[in-house]
């Protein structure tokens, strides 16, 4: 790297190689960028364009809110870009090119009008967060399920009130490979079932899969060791697996709003400072391990009859 290739643009220091594609990029959105890290007054959540730089490079990128119907192509050219900022635009198609990105940690497509991402995302072997909530996907892309390093990944929606949402009925077999994921968010998307490959799923902290139309979960979903805090609010669950006892790092499970008639004795195994959250309805044959256990929980208590003398 030559000290003659650096020179300065928008307050920042960066190579001229950087400074063509920002120019070419400013000329093509209508607005000029600001340097966040040379602006401390600068408010990220305003709309404006931001950059930020390490090593005379630009690592993060902020083109959201800016009515983009595509994505420019010299957003492509960044090769040692981490972070790209999409959301909230008119975005419909994915090019090949973002395949060229492949020391992007953080992509946010959140809130465009995506249908698919295409194959060449799976170039991106460092991405660790992902989110494409409120898009236009009828089926969970199968390219993300080749994103194995992905600790964060949200794709909630708004499918019962919009009609243009994400809608996954299904997840593909290939969800397991998620095996470093820790954070999940597929609330509202009208899933119906989880596939068994869900319990590959071991470094999974947080869960939201609320308002959806489950039915069941596998018997693997009891394999997700790491689980702290599970959203099963709004479904249509009518038991649970016995595997479910088995998730002894469970902090918080919210269960209202769904159809429980029926509660393995493995529950008993569970955390006794669980934060439960189930309907008050009383729950028929409830094992009397799980009874002590939960003492408090109306939903476990015994129906008491009375009898005149």
């Amino acid at each position: 790297m030559s000290v003659s290739n650096i020179v300065k643009f928008r307050e920042a220091d960066l190579l001229q190689e950087e400074v063509i594609v920002l120019k070419d990029l400013e000329t093509q959105v209508g607005n000029d960028f600001i340097a966040v890290k040379y602006n401390s007054n600068y408010d990220k959540d305003q709309n404006h364009f931001w950059f930020d730089v390490d090593n005379f490079r630009v690592v993060k990128l902020d083109l959201a809110h800016t009515n983009l119907i595509k994505i420019p192509e010299p957003v492509f050219k960044l090769s040692h870009l981490q972070e790209l900022y999409l959301f909230t635009n008119e975005i419909e198609n994915m090019p090949d090119s973002i395949g060229n990105l492949r020391s992007l940690k953080n992509l946010r497509l959140s809130n465009n009008k995506l249908r698919n991402l295409p194959a060449s995302l799976c170039k991106l072997s460092n991405l660790e967060s992902l989110d494409f909530n409120r898009n236009c996907f009828k089926v969970f892309p199968k390219s993300v399920c080749e994103l194995t390093n992905l600790r964060i990944l949200s794709a909630w929606s708004d499918f019962n009130k919009n009609s243009n949402a994400n809608e996954f009925r299904s997840l593909p077999e290939s969800f397991g490979n998620f095996v470093k994921l820790e954070w999940l968010n597929l609330n509202r998307v009208g899933l119906e079932a989880l596939p068994e490959s869900f319990g590959n799923l071991k470094s999974l902290k947080i869960l939201d899969l609320e308002d959806n139309n489950l039915t069941r979960l596998p018997e693997s979903f009891g394999n997700l060791y790491s689980l702290r805090e599970c959203k099963l609010r709004k479904n249509e669950l009518t038991s649970l697996p016995k595997s479910f006892g088995n998730l002894l790092s469970l902090r918080k499970l919210n269960l209202m709003h769904n159809n429980i008639a029926q509660i393995p004795s493995s529950f008993a195994f569970l955390n006794p400072y669980l934060y439960l959250l189930m309907d008050n309805k009383r729950i028929p044959n409830v094992p009397d391990g799980v009874r002590e256990k939960f003492p408090r929980n109306s939903a476990f208590r015994k129906k008491i009859t009375y009898t005149l003398d």
